[in-house]
């Protein structure tokens, strides 16, 4: 039922088995909007088709007049990456979502669990369910309250989600100076070690260190592109071609020439067995890190 905790302006609803007001709705499964909210009464003022208007009881006497719209409630037959939602009709979790009409955006997805994994304005991140146990835990978010540029913070990368090829910046928890080039900077992930959580990363200015993706608690890196799939052609021509602002440094006479960015996958197939391991990111890993770029890049952590 909706009530207090989980009503919102614009929200789509339909009668309960509370409702006493007639046809007043236009008839049962007609689809209204709330236009009005009044927690204090506990009411809510609801639009209806052809004109009909009324307020309709979220608490008040210990009545419910109203329901999520099931063609609002979020399921798995319409449970999508990147789906805007909001709260729904079987929120569990008080406010800890920024509160009812906040803007959450759908992450992943499991069908056979029916929950879906949702991040949140306010930064909050849960898996809530669409099904599960028969209960719904998010609506759509209706059109009103999703802005035309998302607002949402960008998708940190962890093990849900990192994969070779994806395109990332740096994010909150990064810690290691300029060796990304640059806030803003794009970097490709290469490899994945899910053992010790980290990822090793190609920056666009042609350094290359290992990156957290869960190691310690902590997320050195976020995803490029909030929606997009990863464009690794794009991601490869940046990285063969490294921004005039990010030059790698020449070699010393003590330390053996930098191997070619463009090259750097077929020479980390052939020494894959020899490599030790990556000191990058400014200390995740303890051995020899990739060739120090110029001060322009920050130096080597």
């Amino acid at each position: 039922a909706i009530d207090t905790s989980n009503c919102y302006e614009g929200m789509l609803v339909t009668r309960s088995a509370d409702w006493l007001w007639g046809n007043q709705d236009g008839g049962i499964g007609t689809v209204g909007v709330i236009k009005q909210v009044d927690l204090a009464k506990q009411t809510v003022f609801v639009e209806w088709p052809f004109g009909y208007s009324n307020d309709c009881r979220i608490g008040m006497d210990g009545k419910f007049d109203l329901v999520c719209s099931f063609s609002n409630r979020v399921d798995c037959s319409n449970a999508v990456n990147d789906l805007k939602v909001v709260r729904g009709e079987h929120w569990p979790l008080n406010n800890a979502d920024g509160g009812a009409g906040k803007l959450g955006e759908i992450r992943d997805i499991d069908l056979i669990l029916k929950t879906a994994f949702v991040r949140w304005e306010s930064e909050f991140e849960a898996d809530c369910r669409i099904g599960k146990d028969g209960m719904y835990d998010l609506c759509v978010a209706p059109v009103a309250i999703v802005p035309e540029v998302s607002t949402l913070p960008r998708p940190k990368v962890d093990s849900r989600n990192a994969v070779v090829g994806l395109e990332v910046l740096r994010g909150s928890d990064w810690s290691w100076g300029n060796q990304d080039g640059g806030a803003g900077s794009v970097g490709v992930i290469r490899e994945i070690n899910g053992l010790k959580q980290t990822a090793f990363v190609e920056w666009a200015c042609g350094f290359r260190n290992d990156c957290r993706i869960g190691k310690g608690g902590m997320f050195d890196l976020v995803v490029a592109s909030r929606a997009d799939p990863p464009d690794v052609s794009s991601a490869a021509a940046a990285i063969a071609a490294p921004s005039p602002s990010c030059k790698t440094a020449a070699p010393t006479p003590d330390a053996a020439p930098a191997a070619p960015v463009a090259s750097h996958a077929l020479a980390a197939l052939a020494a894959e067995d020899a490599r030790p391991e990556r000191g990058g990111g400014g200390g995740v890993g303890g051995g020899q890190q990739a060739p120090v770029p110029s001060q322009e890049c920050g130096g080597g952590g």
